[in-house]
């Protein structure tokens, strides 16, 4: 499927599967830090190391064998394409997670009429830009 629909390497997410409202946290910048507490103090010690990573948030509706199919790549590095516009965007990313977020089915209508269950699920990007 072309853009506009999104991508993390060979696997296109649908027109279904568009991110829900509200929960597209964009690419925001993950500040690398160390934080300890020194002996005998009472308040911690924070280290800014490094702006960090970009990550990415977001939830979306799929169904069970697409999750399978999306975790199949967990671990993974790949170019993630955005549903941006007027033009897209692309980042190499890392697929930290893809996990369920609610045990409650949805039942909607795939192209062809028939019903389908799909499942709430958060994805987790890291980017290696």
């Amino acid at each position: 499927m072309p853009y506009p629909f999104a991508s993390f390497g060979a696997f296109y997410f649908q027109r279904s599967e568009w991110p829900l409202d509200g929960t597209d946290s964009g690419w925001n910048y993950e500040p690398k830090r160390s934080i300890r507490q020194a002996l005998g103090s009472s308040r911690d010690d924070i280290l800014l190391l490094a702006v960090g990573s970009q990550m990415r948030q977001f939830e979306c509706l799929l169904s069970p064998a697409r999750l399978a199919t999306l975790r199949g790549l967990l671990g993974t590095t790949a170019l993630f394409t955005d549903w941006e516009r007027p033009t897209p965007t692309s980042f190499n990313a890392y697929l930290a997670n893809a996990t369920q977020t609610e045990s409650v089915a949805v039942m909607c209508r795939d192209a062809l009429g028939v019903t389908q269950k799909r499942l709430r699920v958060k994805v987790e990007l890291i980017s290696q830009n």
